[in-house]
C-alpha cells in the first residue's frame, strides 16, 4: 500500500504542478490522520504530524469531506505563516472518501513557481482521489484477506498454510545461498 500511496500522491504533484505534498490516512483512529505519503515536506514532519478533525485544513476537510482550495494564503490572515515560513502560495486539499465516509485526505501546495490553483486544478485532484479511494480500499481488502489466509480467526497464531509458505521460502533460500537448513520443533 505504501507504493500505491506514493503513486497517487506523486501523480497528484505532477498533474496540478505542486511542488509538494502529502497523502494522509485516518489509520488506528478515525478521529487523526498520519502522513502516509510525501513529497517536498521535512522528513520530522512527516514522522510525527497528527492532525485530528477540524485541525487546520486537512482537519477541515477530513471533518466535512468538502476539498478546499485556497488561492492565496498570502490574503487570508490565518494562513499567512504559511506563507512566510514554507513560501507556500496556493494549497489544495481534497478528501478520499470510501463508502460515505472520508478515510484521508490528499493535499499539494505550490510555492510559487506557478500561478495560484485554479478550479480545474481542484476538480482533477477530486477525480484522483475517487480512484485512490477505491485503489487504497482494494489494497486494504487484499491485505486484509492475506492476513485471514495465514492466520487463526480465533487466537491470531500463523496457521499450517503460512508455516508451507515459510519453509518453502526458507529451503529455496538456503538452497540459494548453499546453507543447509534445519527445523526445531
Amino acid at each position: 500500500i505504501d507504493k500505491l500511496l506514493r503513486m497517487i500522491l506523486d501523480l497528484g504533484i505532477d498533474q496540478t504542478d505542486a511542488d509538494r505534498g502529502s497523502l494522509m490516512l485516518a489509520e488506528t483512529s478515525e478521529d487523526e490522520l498520519t502522513i502516509r505519503a510525501a513529497r517536498g515536506l521535512p522528513e520530522e514532519v512527516v514522522r510525527t504530524a497528527r492532525t485530528k478533525k477540524g485541525e487546520g485544513i486537512a482537519g477541515y476537510v477530513f471533518e466535512t469531506g468538502e476539498p478546499v482550495m485556497l488561492g492565496d494564503l498570502g490574503r487570508d490572515s490565518r494562513f499567512q505563516h504559511l506563507v512566510k515560513n514554507n513560501r507556500i502560495i496556493s494549497s489544495l486539499s481534497v478528501p478520499i472518501s470510501a463508502r460515505g465516509q472520508t478515510i484521508g485526505v490528499l493535499n499539494v501546495s505550490s510555492t510559487g513557481h506557478r500561478d495560484p490553483f485554479k478550479d480545474n486544478d481542484l476538480k482533477l485532484l477530486c477525480l484522483l482521489s475517487g480512484q485512490a479511494s477505491a485503489s487504497i480500499q482494494n489494497s486494504r481488502m487484499v491485505a486484509e484477506l492475506k492476513s485471514l489466509a495465514e492466520t487463526d480467526g480465533l487466537t491470531g497464531l500463523y496457521n499450517r498454510r503460512y508455516l508451507d509458505r515459510r519453509l518453502e521460502a526458507e529451503c529455496r533460500r538456503a538452497e540459494r545461498h548453499g546453507v543447509s537448513l534445519s527445523i526445531y520443533i
